[in-house]
């Protein structure tokens, strides 16, 4: 068999798709990859952000839930979901995905209460700061390449700016709408 045949057969068998989704949608996201599996599309890795690699297989139901974790002793880490059932299947920065077969009793979850749940966005919202203020004190557009540079500069900054505290500001309404549900 020719190299090429070979290469053939592996473009049938994945797909590199892009979307997008905020970190408050994370159970959104949880959802489409269910949806992409049910469909015989299954998580085979991420890239640069929004950028999803599926690998073609029988349709399954399958549950995937997303962890935030800084840098995590990864074999004592996904050992502890292997324990649980959970494959681990990539990270992309803090974020780990996670996958596990539907059982009858329906998709499991990785957090079981409330408060475990908030955590995870607790940490999110912690590196959100870190990087706005991360930003603020190192990112400050600088009067390095004349007027045309420090005004394009200044606009890009101010719209990360804006980005991340609307993201801080989402993150937080998401614990608080989980407060609820104590």
């Amino acid at each position: 068999m020719s190299g090429k045949n070979n290469t053939a057969d592996i473009e049938k068998t994945t797909r590199s798709m892009w979307k997008w989704f905020w970190a408050w949608e994370d159970e959104r996201e949880e959802q489409w990859l269910a949806e992409m599996a049910a469909r015989g599309w299954h998580l085979k890795s991420l890239g640069f952000p929004g950028r999803y690699t599926f690998e073609q297989g029988e349709p399954r139901e399958v549950a995937y839930r997303l962890d935030f974790k800084f840098n995590p002793d990864m074999d004592s880490y996904t050992q502890l979901f292997a324990d649980a059932g959970w494959e681990y299947v990539d990270n992309y920065g803090c974020w780990m995905y996670f996958r596990k077969a539907v059982g009858e009793a329906g998709a499991e979850e990785i957090y079981t209460d409330v408060e475990s749940k908030k955590t995870k966005y607790r940490a999110v919202l912690t590196f959100l700061a870190l990087v706005l203020i991360g930003f603020s004190f190192f990112g400050r557009p600088r009067d390095i390449g004349g007027t045309v540079y420090i005004a394009v500069t200044t606009v890009f900054y101010v719209a990360f700016m804006l980005v991340m505290v609307y993201a801080a500001v989402r993150v937080l309404r998401r614990l608080q709408e989980l407060d609820k549900k104590l």
